[in-house]
C-alpha cells in the first residue's frame, strides 16, 4: 500500500505501518488530506503492483546502512525510528 500511495500521491512520506488486531495501517505525511476519491486510484495501482509480481527481497542492513539508504530515499520517519532504536533492525 505504501508503495502504491507513493506512486500515486508524489511526495508522499511514509511513518510506521504496523500491523493491528484488524488488518494494518500506515501513517502518511502529505501537504493534502485523502479523500475517499483517493481510495480508487490507491487501489487501482496497488492492484498493478500486485500483477507486477514483483519479488520480495528481506535484507538486513546494519544501522549505518539503514540511515545511508533511507536518507537517499528522503525518507526522513524512517531515520528517526532507526535513531530511536540502537541494534540493528531488519528491513
Amino acid at each position: 500500500m505504501a508503495h502504491a500511495v507513493q506512486d500515486v500521491f508524489k511526495g508522499v512520506k511514509v511513518s510506521i505501518g504496523p500491523s493491528i488486531a484488524d488488518g494494518f495501517y500506515y501513517d502518511f505525511e502529505y501537504k493534502e488530506t485523502f479523500t475517499v476519491d483517493d481510495f480508487s486510484k490507491i487501489e487501482k495501482r496497488m492492484k498493478e503492483i500486485i500483477a507486477a509480481d514483483y519479488p520480495f527481497i528481506r535484507e538486513e542492513l546494519s544501522r549505518q546502512k539503514a540511515l545511508e539508504l533511507f536518507n537517499v530515499r528522503g525518507e526522513a520517519y524512517k531515520v528517526e525510528l532507526i535513531m530511536i532504536y540502537p541494534r540493528m533492525l531488519t528491513w
